[in-house]
């Protein structure tokens, strides 16, 4: 009750906001940009000379206030690519850049705002808008926050500030956007935050237990969302919600336990394609699940790294690009694997077979924290090294996988998966993880 209580009252709150872009600005130029085209030579690799990999750039991590921040997410959209920056620990400081990558061999940094009070934890894009999620001074109570900037079409720069949203937790980490819904994952005291997408009230909270990431696979009804604590991946229907009603406390339709993501606050993400969804669970490496019916295809536990304490050896994120699969794994690098297909007539959710490639390492302490690919570029958070652009020459394999790079072919051919049947698969009834201070956590 006091949770629903919390909630209305933040779906009271005026949104206070004036439409003047907040944090201190700074235009820029290629100078910002360490274009490199050095060769990476990836570490322990497996032989596949026809994989090959170089380093276009490295942006610099930015110094706010004399303290280094780190990259914890990117984010592209059309010719622009989008970082977001924090600091670790209780002091809220953060950072957002704008990159023109129109030539992804020579990125540009357009824009770079810091912000004093805040962190900047994940971002979206829907349409002409950048949604940002993280946490405000301990100062404001509910610290969490979600931003809703207006873009410029034609710069892809921020110019005007839609919205701002206080949230029911400590810290926001995800957020995801449809036309009529923000949804936001707000970590261990939070859960999955519902926020109407048209004049930006707080709907209502579902209570995850250490909630990390989201993603909506594509041709289908479902929301997915990464419980952590143990890892498990809760979908929900979200056309069950309303557009205007307060105080909704939707359930999970369906769940699939994963195991690992056991280390407290610490990181995650879900990647969604037609068939399959990547999750990166910490400690647990990444699982690949098959959307229709939530087997789990393969697991790979984090890579063994001498050099590197098991707690720092963990996988953040997990991403993958024309059938390699990308994993980032904090101060471990990132692991690059093969994923591929039995054979040439294999599909949807046949056998797959998962082969390393070899580890790109950034230097000792780096850790990678966020990892995407997309048209055979990888762009790296790493952390207080900044962002990292690797441009990819992929291996001469056949049957690789390439169910998260959409033709017009699958838009006419592929099959709508409805997650939330649930029957006759290996998806089940959701169950209350634990209880704390009297409240119940999917």
């Amino acid at each position: 009750m006091i949770r629903r209580a919390l909630i209305a009252a933040i779906a009271s709150l005026s949104l206070g906001c004036s439409g003047v872009l907040w944090g201190e600005h700074s235009s820029l130029d290629t100078g910002r940009i360490q274009i490199e085209n050095t060769k990476i030579d990836l570490v322990n690799a497996s032989g596949l000379l026809s994989l090959s990999m170089t380093l276009i750039g490295t942006a610099p991590a930015p110094v706010v206030n004399g303290l280094t921040l780190g990259a914890t997410q990117t984010l592209v959209s059309g010719n622009f690519a989008y970082v977001s920056y924090n600091v670790q620990g209780s002091t809220r400081v953060g950072a957002l850049e704008v990159i023109d990558i129109s030539n992804p061999y020579f990125p540009k940094s357009k824009s770079l705002i810091t912000y004093t009070g805040y962190n900047v934890n994940a971002m979206a894009i829907n349409g002409s808008r950048l949604y940002l999620v993280g946490a405000q001074g301990d100062n404001i109570n509910p610290p969490s926050y979600l931003r809703v900037l207006n873009l410029n079409p034609l710069t892809g720069l921020p110019t005007t500030e839609a919205a701002l949203v206080y949230l029911p937790s400590y810290v926001a980490n995800a957020v995801l956007v449809t036309s009529n819904f923000i949804f936001v994952s707000t970590g261990d005291n939070g859960g999955l935050s519902i926020v109407n997408n048209t004049n930006y009230t707080v709907l209502g909270q579902s209570n995850i237990y250490d909630s990390r990431a989201l993603s909506m696979p594509t041709f289908t009804n479902a929301l997915l969302v990464l419980g952590a604590q143990n890892g498990r991946v809760l979908a929900y229907n979200p056309a069950a919600l309303s557009t205007s009603a307060t105080g909704q406390t939707p359930a999970p339709t369906v769940s699939k336990a994963l195991g690992g993501a056991t280390i407290p606050e610490s990181k995650g993400t879900l990647q969604s394609g037609v068939y399959f969804t990547v999750a990166a669970i910490g400690d647990g490496g990444f699982s690949i699940m098959c959307n229709t019916d939530g087997r789990v295809l393969q697991t790979q536990t984090p890579y063994p790294d001498a050099t590197v304490p098991a707690g720092r050896n963990v996988t953040n994120a997990a991403t993958i690009d024309n059938g390699l699969l990308y994993a980032g794994n904090g101060e471990g690098g990132v692991q690059v694997y093969s994923l591929q297909y039995a054979n040439i007539l294999s599909n949807g959710c046949d056998s797959l077979t998962l082969n390393r490639l070899g580890k790109i390492g950034f230097g000792s302490g780096i850790s990678v924290n966020h990892v995407f690919a997309r048209n055979n570029l990888l762009y790296v958070a790493s952390g207080v090294s900044g962002l990292k652009i690797v441009s990819v020459s992929p291996p001469l394999l056949s049957n690789l996988v390439k169910d998260l790079n959409l033709t017009l072919v699958d838009f006419v051919t592929a099959p709508v998966v409805n997650i939330l049947t649930g029957g006759g698969s290996t998806w089940l009834s959701p169950s209350t993880n634990r209880t704390v201070g009297g409240t119940s956590y999917w």
